[in-house]
């Protein structure tokens, strides 16, 4: 996939659409991290489940999410785009992953850190590639991999904060109740940063009121 109008005696330049489909087969198993970067609109189907939009109204714009892959399994993808006026551009991109082993000997090496430290505070959750109008997510899962690492952080330091970033609910019980407290910053803007620091340490009070209920499951 790249940048390119369609030839012009097969489809219109402007306001088109195109469908790809293909197969994903990954060499080694872990959390992998895919993207889908263009202009105009596109969405990405991975394993029959919708994964990622990337709406771009104006310009270049790109969006990625990470998901965990086993090696050898033929993951069925699809992307639809649809373009408006002017140039058309659609990438596609998947990067190589670090294993569950990097990542169990990353956080050994931090350990000492991790476990002196007065508090920790990790910020996760997921961006507006699953937090999108007129696509359903398929499930309220947590990412696999943000999960484990907060439980491998929480057992070094009964101290850890973690900050939500997010637009809508998914299953916290995997990790919840090892953790000390937990902040929802939903998606707070661009002084976001500034009202986070300032409930964390006590300068205001954030409250503790939802937007909406929050389903256990």
């Amino acid at each position: 996939m790249g940048d390119a109008l369609p030839e012009p005696a097969v489809v219109h330049s402007d306001d088109f659409a195109a469908q790809y489909e293909g197969v994903l087969t990954p060499p080694v198993s872990g959390y992998y991290t895919i993207r889908l970067s263009g202009q105009n609109s596109a969405t990405l189907d991975l394993n029959g489940q919708p994964f990622l939009a990337n709406h771009a109204s104006d310009g270049f714009h790109s969006t990625a999410l990470g998901v965990h892959l086993d090696a050898g399994v033929a993951y069925p993808l699809q992307v639809s785009y649809h373009a408006g006026v002017g140039d058309a551009a659609l990438h596609l991109e998947w990067s190589l992953p670090g294993t569950s082993e990097q990542m169990d000997a990353e956080v050994k090496n931090a350990s000492r850190k991790l476990q002196g430290a007065d508090a920790i505070i990790f910020v996760g959750g997921w961006n507006h590639g699953l937090d999108t109008e007129g696509l359903d997510r398929q499930n309220m899962d947590f990412p696999k991999g943000q999960e484990e690492l907060i439980r491998q952080i929480a057992r070094l330091n009964s101290h850890t904060i973690v900050v939500l970033m997010h637009g809508s609910p998914f299953t916290l019980s995997g990790w919840i109740d090892s953790v000390s407290a937990v902040l929802d910053a939903w998606y707070p803007g661009m002084e976001g940063g500034t009202a986070i620091a300032e409930a964390l340490v006590g300068d205001i009070n954030p409250a503790g009121k939802l937007t909406f209920s929050w389903p256990r499951k």
